[in-house]
């Protein structure tokens, strides 16, 4: 379990990053895995997750779910074992992360915050990833995102849809003050311990009886649908991709020009502030800090002096231009109030003070032709490259369909067009060296023997397959399903006498005043646990939590002290109850109150959005799309 303990520990670094931000740009960036995503499709994907208007649909959690994975595979140098995975709970921690995107995302929609083109294009240019000599290199961000599999649309859209979820989550963040008085009854909370009893569960006997080839095959016949093969199809596809024809299409200056003029809206830069700060977390520092600047004192000799951000104090408070949608409410109401050279007052930002200097006003303006032409012609490329490539999928499905057996390897070869072959028996398959395409896979499954498809849109490109070989789905008859039928109905009647047995249990300890003598009655064996924090991975002696037992653990109380669902630990299934809740003792607090401060500050902050996300999950009516994520 070494390996697992690792990937916790991380998640705090890439991990959460992945999982939590799927942040476009740190895939390039940081590993060049961003597989071949399926982008925008004109008709309806499936949704697994849905907030208000805002969708996460099968492809978006797919991707998330390799690239998280490839991540960690990267990261640790190997392949990490299936039940290590399960243990971990990759797909329940991406529901989370993408149920709290979705919120985000729609809150951004109803706030009205969105992205424009212009401002998206400078934020890809500042990009050292595809940057040569310190300047937006077009050449190299179309070779980054080639080795990536991505397309740029993909890419922009992913990464437009993380600006966004990154600006709500500052304005989030400013609204999360801690209250002195609050501060000591926020930190027993979040540190008291908690101690469990643990009940091994017995695997219940099933009688005989109920296991008879009569109740087998009547079991059988009122579920025949779980036990269908599906659908196997076999085909050939020929992949005609707008990316790799780039190189040879080369837009001229008047098309250049003509779209600059038609859309010269769009790369307007806004009213932007270059701005120097001074950072602290106490409120007489600040004062102090004020004081001497009324004084007269030079504010980058106090920023080095006194600004607790390392980074800008080195240069004098510098934070570079900063634009008004992406800061702090209060920041940005101060801002609007100075003039050049102007000094603002502490500004209190959760439990830290901050000074604001204004170096320069950059009034909103419009670029100059000769600033945006790389930008205009990569647009141009591209629109180009998918007519092209339109045009020659057409060509070869009209030269396909007039042979008698279509050979898409022998067409693909003649003309250098890439083949690939697919197998699939669901939809959400991933097709080897193609990735996954909602409406791709869809149509692939609907083929039928020899039968060869018209030209298929993915944002990929445009696809022609051919069914090679086609086995229809059907229920098998029940001689050749009989053991698999005889577990699922084991399965059940076990699970079924498990949650009698807990209910019953259940019951019996809430009302109890001696809960160990009720267990000894019962006949059960128990033990006490260690004690378990908040924060802590594990429960000892019995080893790594679960995904998600944690906060279950600390749901429980006097008047429900049990888990309702057994747990299982090194395979076998243990009944936890709560024994006792231990406080941090009052001396504690006092010992390292700064320390607390701090940490209980920031803990705050990531439980405050963590609250904000779970109130909002209910007025955007989040939904999860529970059967589509079964079939993963």
């Amino acid at each position: 379990m070494a390996l697992l303990g690792q990937i916790r520990k991380r998640a705090s670094g890439i991990g959460i990053k992945v999982i939590f931000g799927l942040i476009a740009l740190t895939f390039v960036i940081g590993f060049g895995i961003l597989p071949n995503i399926g982008g925008p499709n004109k008709e309806a994907t499936t949704a697994v997750i849905e907030a208000g208007k805002t969708k996460i649909d099968l492809s978006e959690f797919l991707v998330a779910y390799n690239q998280t994975l490839e991540g960690f595979e990267r990261a640790y140098g190997g392949q990490i074992p299936k039940a290590m995975l399960e243990d971990f709970g990759l797909k329940q921690r991406l529901v989370e992360a993408l149920k709290t995107k979705a919120v985000l995302l729609e809150q951004a929609r109803l706030w009205g915050l969105e992205i424009p083109d212009a401002v998206l294009g400078q934020e890809i240019q500042k990009a050292k990833a595809f940057q040569t000599d310190g300047r937006f290199d077009p050449a190299r961000y179309r070779a980054t995102l080639r080795s990536a599999g991505m397309t740029p649309e993909r890419f922009e859209e992913a990464f437009r849809r993380d600006l966004v979820t990154g600006w709500v989550e500052q304005l989030i963040d400013g609204l999360a003050i801690l209250p002195e008085p609050a501060l000591q009854a926020v930190f027993e909370a979040l540190h008291h311990k908690r101690v469990f009893y643990a009940i091994e569960l017995q695997e219940p006997g099933i009688p005989p009886e109920q296991l008879d080839e009569t109740r087998l095959k009547a079991y059988f016949l009122k579920n025949k649908e779980a036990f269908r093969v599906p659908k196997r199809v076999r085909a050939e596809i020929l992949a005609f991709e707008p990316i790799l024809l780039l190189p040879k299409i080369h837009p001229d200056p008047k098309s250049v020009e003509a779209y600059y003029r038609a859309h010269i809206e769009e790369f307007k830069e806004p009213k932007r502030w270059r701005i120097a700060q001074i950072l602290v977390k106490d409120e007489a520092k600040a004062k102090e800090v004020w004081r001497k600047i009324t004084k007269g004192e030079r504010f980058e000799d106090l920023a080095k002096a006194f600004s607790e951000d390392e980074a800008s104090a080195k240069k004098g408070g510098d934070v570079g231009e900063v634009r008004a949608a992406a800061l702090n409410p209060s920041i940005r109401r101060a801002l609007f109030r100075l003039k050049e050279g102007e000094t603002s007052e502490p500004i209190r930002v959760g439990e830290q003070f901050i000074l604001i200097k204004v170096l320069k006003i950059l009034p909103e303006r419009t670029p100059k032709l000769q600033e945006v032409q790389g930008l205009i012609a990569e647009i141009l490329k591209r629109h180009e490259a998918d007519k092209l490539a339109k045009s020659m999928s057409d060509k070869a499905y009209t030269a396909l369909k007039a042979t008698k057996s279509p050979d898409l390897r022998a067409y693909g070869g003649q003309h250098g067009i890439g083949v690939f072959e697919a197998e699939l028996t669901k939809q959400e398959q991933p097709i080897k060296g193609l990735g996954y395409y909602p409406d791709l896979n869809k149509r692939l499954l609907m083929l039928e023997q020899e039968e060869l498809t018209s030209p298929i849109a993915t944002s990929r490109g445009y696809c022609i397959a051919y069914g090679k070989e086609v086995e229809p789905s059907l229920i098998p008859p029940f001689e050749a399903v009989r053991d698999e039928v005889r577990n699922r109905l084991h399965k059940e009647l076990a699970q079924k006498g498990r949650s009698a047995l807990i209910e019953r249990l259940s019951r019996a300890l809430a009302s109890s005043k001696d809960p160990e003598g009720l267990l000894r009655q019962e006949g059960m064996a128990y033990r006490a646990l260690n004690p378990i924090g908040s924060g802590d991975a594990r429960l000892e002696p019995l080893g790594e939590l679960p995904p998600g037992l944690g906060p279950k653990l600390f749901a429980l109380s006097r008047k429900t002290p049990v888990l309702e669902e057994p747990v299982t630990f090194g395979g076998k299934n243990f009944l936890l109850v709560l024994k006792d809740t231990l406080k941090p003792p009052k001396e504690a607090y006092q010992k390292e109150r700064e320390h607390v401060l701090n940490q209980t500050q920031q803990e705050l902050r990531a439980s405050f959005l963590a609250r904000f996300v779970r109130a909002f999950e209910k007025v955007h009516k989040v939904k999860v799309n529970e059967r589509a994520l079964e079939r993963i």
